[in-house]
């Protein structure tokens, strides 16, 4: 049987959680070699939950769907922190990319949540 749009959505936050969490333990195990470690950790500590309860309320495929009061505060902790976060490890390595992958995920965003509403 085919997997309903809800599910798809749960099953595609469920594993960004995961890559979160992940993130943020080999973070956590190299605090001494990752420069803002701390900031890092806590910034996806926001997040996961944020990401776990954002794949919960939204209501994907439900043509009668009502907003939900949350949703957009869960949306919005459950990606800004993350991409903080990121964007904090990539900052050693290359500034261009540290500033284009925001950048890019907000473009990304914005495309996402225009097909969303039509």
């Amino acid at each position: 049987m085919a997997e309903s749009p809800r599910d798809k959505w749960m099953k595609l936050m469920v594993a960004y959680a995961g890559f979160q969490m992940a993130t943020a333990l080999l973070v956590s195990s190299r605090a001494k070699e990752v420069e803002y470690a701390a900031i890092v950790v806590s910034l996806f500590a926001i997040s996961v939950p944020a990401t776990l309860a954002c794949g919960g309320l939204m209501r994907v495929g439900d043509p009668e769907r009502k907003k939900r009061p949350g949703v957009g505060y869960c949306a919005f902790l459950a990606c800004v922190p993350s991409v903080a976060a990121l964007s904090m490890l990539l900052w050693p390595v290359s500034h261009f990319a540290a500033i284009a992958f925001p950048s890019s995920c907000a473009l990304w965003g914005t495309y996402i949540h225009r097909i969303a509403e039509s």
